[in-house]
């Protein structure tokens, strides 16, 4: 195989790689971002559980005390029934009395109620916080292993554009150009392979004479409709399939 192929092809490799490392790098702080969002959102939702058991908490205390001046409120009406000295004031007095119990007893079932509520919630609220101790866990090793990965990109990522310079530098100025223009005009991969007279990429026949020159490997070949470079089988196998164009 011709050198510049060997070398064209190994630079995309490197560059393929290199992509991904900055990939992770650069898409570190959304991905951290993500994780610490869904972390408020956890919470948010507990502290949510916390307030609405403070809430039903402070309704009941509200209720207990409604109901104790009732009580009390009770408690006079009764003895005031045997001062008074006319049936209008008695059967006023009588009604009130009727009034007071109806509505102690309303609060009394209302309170019945918020106990159960009560119980649900501080249940809830019991297994919620279990539950975040271990969400919490998963969260720091979360965060640990985005970091860890995102300095194990930079490192890679480091050592990958070492050995890119020195593989560029072996190639002809005119050569590496060329190959940078594709890239940024068509995207990886720009070298390809050739498969019965067709270039995987574009999808289009080509001359048989020139297939026959691609099968040597010889020599740089250019796909005479996209303009990548051809290679015969076999192409470094981490390469992703190239988009098909449109005729």
């Amino acid at each position: 195989m011709a050198e510049a192929i060997e070398q064209l092809q190994a630079l995309q490799a490197l560059d393929l790689q290199l992509g991904e490392c900055r990939k992770l790098v650069e898409g570190f702080p959304a991905d951290l971002a993500a994780l610490e969002q869904e972390h408020t959102q956890e919470r948010s939702a507990m502290e949510q559980e916390r307030e609405r058991l403070a809430q039903l908490q402070k309704e009941r205390r509200r209720k207990e005390g409604g109901l104790q001046d009732g009580e009390e409120q009770l408690k006079k009406s009764q003895a005031k029934l045997h001062a008074v000295k006319t049936n209008k004031e008695y059967e006023a007095t009588l009604k009130e009395i009727e009034g007071l119990r109806g509505k102690n007893s309303s609060l009394e079932e209302e309170i019945l109620l918020l106990y159960d509520e009560i119980e649900a919630a501080e249940a809830k609220l019991e297994e919620r916080e279990k539950t975040w101790q271990d969400y919490e866990r998963k969260f720091q090793e979360g965060k640990r292993a985005l970091a860890e990965r995102r300095d194990q990109a930079e490192t890679e990522a480091k050592e990958l554009e070492a050995r890119r310079a020195e593989l560029t530098a072996r190639l002809a100025e005119s050569e590496l150009a060329l190959y940078e223009r594709l890239r940024r005009s068509l995207g990886d991969p720009v070298v390809v392979p050739a498969e019965k007279e067709v270039c995987t990429a574009c999808n289009r026949m080509m001359p048989a004479q020139l297939y026959i020159q691609v099968l040597k490997n010889e020599q740089v070949i250019h796909c005479p409709h996209c303009g990548r470079y051809l290679v015969h089988l076999p192409v470094p196998a981490n390469l992703p399939a190239p988009e098909p164009e449109d005729d």
